[in-house]
């Protein structure tokens, strides 16, 4: 079935004009500006509480090799504290128990 999606992809790639790697090349780009956007994010979480850690999980941390780069380029371009960055700790959580942990400790 995933071959069949993959197919069925492919060919609507080359009927819209352009090849996988005009795919990948789109697909990246949107990766490189959610980074930034996610980087503006963690600069605003940075100036409220100025956290050593902050754990990505979900989604967002199993795609983070992506968006990584543009991620960081932004903190480090436009976030004024530069040790809070260097110290700094993004830890990736890619568990499936993570979302229950955090609903729970909602709770207590």
């Amino acid at each position: 079935e995933l071959l069949a999606r993959e197919e069925l992809l492919h060919e609507r790639v080359v009927l819209l004009g352009g090849g996988l790697d005009h795919l990948l090349a789109v697909f990246l780009g949107l990766f490189d500006e959610f980074g930034g956007h996610l980087g503006y994010a963690i600069s605003t979480v940075l100036y409220a509480y100025d956290p050593r850690t902050i754990v990505l999980g979900g989604g967002v941390a199993n795609n983070y090799t992506f968006f990584r780069k543009s991620m960081l380029d932004y903190l480090r371009k436009n976030f004024p504290y530069h040790k809070t960055i260097e110290h700094l700790e993004i830890v990736i959580a890619t568990d499936l128990l993570i979302p229950v942990i955090g609903a729970a400790s909602l709770i207590i």
